[in-house]
C-alpha cells in the first residue's frame, strides 16, 4: 500500500521557530511567527481561509515570501501554525483556572467559564473551520492526528488538575471534558448563526448546575 505523500516542509508548519543559538535572534523569529499568524487571522476573517493567499498574509505581516517558507514552509503550513495558536490560547486559558473550593460545582463553573471564553471569541470559528479543512486533506493527516492527540493529551492533564480531586472514581473526566466542550462550542455556533451577543449565562448555569448533581449522585 502506497504512502501518504507528506506536504513540503511539514515539520516547520508545526515545530517552533528554529533555534540558532542565539536568543536574541530567537526571539525575533518567535515575533515573526506570531506577526505572520495575526496577518493570516485578520486576511481568513475578510477573506475566509479558502481565499486567503499566502502573498497577501505575507504583505500585511511586512515580511517576504523567503521568510514565510522559512518559518511555514507552505501556505497550509502556515494554516497549522494558526491552529497551534488557537489550541495554546485554550491551554492557557485553563492553566490560568485557580479554583480552591473543594466543591464540585465551583470546579465545574471555573472550567466552563474558561472554555466558554475561549469559544466564544471569534477567532474559535475561524480555527474550526481551518481545522475541518486540513483534515480532509489526506497530505496532512499523518501530521495532524499526532498532533492533535498530543493536545487533546496536554489538555486532559489540565483538567485532571481542576477537576480530578473531586471526580466520582466511577465517572471518567474526559467523558465530563468532552461533555463541557460540546455544550460550549454548541453555543458558541448558535451565537454566530444568529450573530447574538447573548453569553449564554443561563444556559452554562444549567449545564453547570446538571453536571454536578449527576457526578453527585455517583
Amino acid at each position: 500500500m502506497a504512502s501518504r505523500r507528506k506536504p513540503a516542509a511539514a515539520a516547520s508548519s508545526v515545530a517552533v521557530p528554529r533555534e540558532s543559538g542565539n536568543r536574541e535572534l530567537s526571539a525575533r523569529a518567535q515575533a515573526t511567527r506570531a506577526r505572520v499568524i495575526r496577518a493570516a487571522l485578520e486576511c481568513i476573517k475578510e477573506q475566509g481561509h479558502l481565499y486567503a493567499s499566502s502573498n497577501e498574509i505575507a504583505r500585511r505581516a511586512e515580511v517576504s515570501w523567503g521568510v514565510i517558507q522559512y518559518h511555514f514552509g507552505t501556505r497550509d503550513g502556515i494554516l497549522m501554525a494558526v491552529v497551534e495558536d488557537g489550541f495554546s490560547r485554550l491551554r492557557g486559558k485553563l492553566q490560568a483556572v485557580e479554583v480552591d473550593s473543594p466543591d464540585i460545582e465551583d470546579r465545574l463553573r471555573a472550567v466552563v467559564d474558561a472554555i466558554w471564553e475561549y469559544h466564544s471569541q471569534p477567532e474559535y470559528l475561524l480555527y474550526t473551520d481551518i481545522l475541518r479543512s486540513l483534515r480532509r486533506d489526506e497530505t496532512w493527516l499523518d501530521l495532524l492526528e499526532p498532533s492533535l492527540r498530543r493536545i487533546d493529551d496536554e489538555l486532559a492533564e489540565i483538567w485532571s488538575r481542576i477537576l480530578e480531586p473531586v471526580m466520582p472514581r466511577a465517572v471518567s473526566s474526559r467523558s465530563v471534558q468532552h461533555l463541557i466542550f460540546a455544550t460550549t462550542r454548541g453555543l458558541a455556533v448558535t451565537r454566530s448563526l444568529r450573530e447574538d451577543e447573548r453569553l449564554f449565562t443561563e444556559e452554562r448555569e444549567m449545564l453547570v448546575r446538571a453536571l454536578a448533581a449527576l457526578l453527585r449522585e455517583q
